[in-house]
């Protein structure tokens, strides 16, 4: 038979035991020194306005699917992160009777503030950041008639860019931590593309690095 006064005992000093040992959030929390991050993930480009081509009809100028890739350094001062981003976006192009891609290339100064998590490794997190980006359109027209030009959208475009960040950190040891989240990136309106931004939204997964 089971004896419940003791088994709630038994419960109540690990329970107070584990409120004794400093939690792994609260170690990297206080944490002071620099940082390195790896992510990849999928992105969603939003709809770009409409284009006319040359069988006369307008299109919706769509994107798939598409990738990111991002590698950061920065620094750590308690919850707070400082951090230089390098991202690269890739994405083809959807929208039937066209063809082609666009890549981005952008560096952005990003801030981060980390919350304090309770009981559980994991640590969220919300983020912004400002920066450059270079916008690389190569889009064709199918529909282009003989001897006349196909292209629709070819000129590299240098613009700014502004982000904002959410997600979660699960931390595997007190320098290594598993990261997820979601990003909103937005360039200017770009005059060589539509005169519309270019606008994703993306998932990404990686890892970060404390280097004390």
């Amino acid at each position: 038979m089971l004896r419940i006064p003791k088994l709630i005992n038994k419960a109540l000093l690990v329970a107070f035991a584990a409120l004794l040992v400093p939690s792994l959030s609260n170690a990297i929390l206080a944490l002071e020194g620099g940082t390195f991050s790896v992510q990849g993930g999928a992105l969603f480009p939003d709809k770009m306005g409409t284009v006319t081509i040359g069988d006369g009809s307008s299109k919706t100028l769509e994107f798939n699917t598409g990738y990111v890739g991002s590698i950061g350094m920065g620094l750590k001062s308690g919850p707070i992160r400082y951090e230089g981003e390098f991202n690269f976006l890739y994405s083809k192009v959807k929208t039937s009777k066209l063809s082609g891609t666009a890549y981005i290339l952008n560096a952005m100064y990003n801030m981060y503030y980390d919350f304090e998590s309770v009981g559980i490794d994991l640590i969220p997190y919300l983020g912004g950041g400002a920066g450059y980006a270079y916008v690389n359109p190569s889009i064709k027209d199918t529909t282009a008639a003989s001897g006349t030009s196909d292209k629709l959208f070819t000129k590299g475009i240098h613009t700014g860019a502004f982000q904002a960040k959410v997600g979660l950190n699960y931390l595997m040891s007190e320098t290594v931590s598993w990261t997820l989240g979601y990003r909103y990136f937005r360039t200017l309106e770009l005059s060589k593309l539509n005169n519309k931004p270019f606008l994703v939204h993306q998932v990404a997964l990686g890892v970060i690095w404390y280097l004390g």
